[in-house]
């Protein structure tokens, strides 16, 4: 990772994040992301008596902002103790408290990679330079002659294939509430294990968070459906499945047709250029959740032999 640098009397100390080692512990009951730094620390030089000024370290406050957003994910602020008098890296693991909220935001706006970056407040203190000597002795004495408050930004991003499958997992947050396309103890048409193959890279497509491909997906899986649903909404008349199907065929035509035609129209536009960012997160959700309820009902009313 690049350093970025944090600004000391004038002088740029280097910070780097750890964008590999990132992670996550605590689950559901107290999420923390865990972000490793590394600071190196260089006081300015001055000559060979003395050659460089010292500074110590007093107190630490940082701020993550995340997603393209940028808005503030967490805080986290605590005192810190460090004497610099020769140069050093100093390295850090934050750990930045997590909420639901949070992460729920965090993946609505996230796209692919989760963009992200630091803002780093350091209380320094610089010591007088020479430093005085005790009576009698050589042993220098420190004395502190001001402070200052020091800043900097440090921007990062978490790749995608991390946050989905190392990190998230580890929140106890799940991407998504996706209902379920149940394929046991029903005869499925042998359409079914396109849109299946379909569905999944639908799902996998919203959980990395391109949206824009997991309704170009969900437009695949209804195709099979979509060119013989003629032969569908008769059988759904001709041998409906309980009284409930016999009293409301009709009804239920008319609803399928309806979500079915409106579905597969809406998604049709993935198709032509350009193909990026018609889809919001919540749009795509509600898109795959749809395609698969239409597809789990035809598959649970229709038999294999009467389509095609």
């Amino acid at each position: 990772m690049q350093p970025h640098s944090l600004i000391i009397g004038n002088h740029p100390q280097n910070v780097t994040v750890a964008v590999n080692e990132i992670g996550a512990y605590g689950d559901v009951e107290g999420p923390h992301l865990f972000i490793p730094i590394s600071i190196s620390l260089k006081p300015y030089r001055r000559g060979s008596a003395y050659p460089y000024t010292e500074f110590s370290l007093h107190h630490l406050s940082v701020e993550l902002y995340v997603t393209d957003k940028e808005f503030k994910a967490s805080q986290i602020s605590m005192p810190i103790q460090c004497l610099i008098h020769e140069p050093y890296t100093h390295h850090m693991n934050l750990s930045f408290p997590l909420t639901r909220d949070t992460l729920f935001y965090i993946d609505k706006h996230r796209k692919g990679n989760l963009p992200a970056y630091l803002r780093i407040t350091l209380q320094v203190a610089h010591f007088q330079d020479p430093p005085a000597a005790r009576a009698g002795t050589n042993a220098p004495i420190l004395s502190v002659r001001g402070f200052e408050v020091a800043q900097g930004q440090v921007p990062f991003h978490i790749e995608q294939s991390r946050w989905v499958n190392t990190i998230l997992p580890k929140t106890g947050y799940t991407t998504s509430t996706l209902i379920e396309l149940p394929t046991a103890a029903i005869i499925l048409p042998e359409e079914y294990n396109v849109s299946i193959a379909e569905l999944q890279e639908a799902r996998k497509y919203f959980t990395s968070g391109d949206y824009d491909k997991t309704a170009g997906h969900c437009r695949s899986a209804i195709e099979p459906f979509k060119k013989n649903f003629s032969q569908i909404r008769a059988f759904i008349t001709s041998k409906s499945e309980g009284q409930w199907i016999k009293e409301s065929a009709e009804a239920t035509c008319t609803y399928i047709d309806t979500v079915l035609g409106a579905t597969y129209s809406v998604t049709n536009k993935v198709h032509h250029p350009p193909s990026m960012d018609h889809f919001g997160r919540s749009e795509a959700e509600v898109i795959l959740n749809m395609t698969i309820l239409i597809l789990n009902y035809i598959g649970k009313i229709t038999p294999a032999q009467e389509l095609g």
